[in-house]
């Protein structure tokens, strides 16, 4: 789902997937450009998985994703 008034698609080109490798993503300075296609890529597939009746996907499975708060919050007093 992609709409066209956002620029012309990148032609497909036969080549091996590209993987994410790196664990922390803190900075854009030090990507490839293959990195930054695969987030885009993955930011689209993203977009069209919220637009499911049920926004779900498997990605997650199996993992425990937990937030820590440290210090309270100065924004909510």
């Amino acid at each position: 789902m992609r709409n066209e008034a956002a620029g012309p698609r990148r032609p497909v080109v036969a080549q091996e997937s590209p993987t994410w490798h790196r664990r922390y993503l803190l900075d854009l300075d030090e990507l490839t450009s293959q990195e930054i296609l695969l987030l885009l890529d993955t930011a689209e597939a993203m977009r069209e998985v919220l637009s499911r009746e049920v926004p779900r996907v498997p990605a997650l499975r199996g993992v425990t994703v937990v937030n820590l708060f440290y210090e309270p919050s100065t924004r909510t007093r």
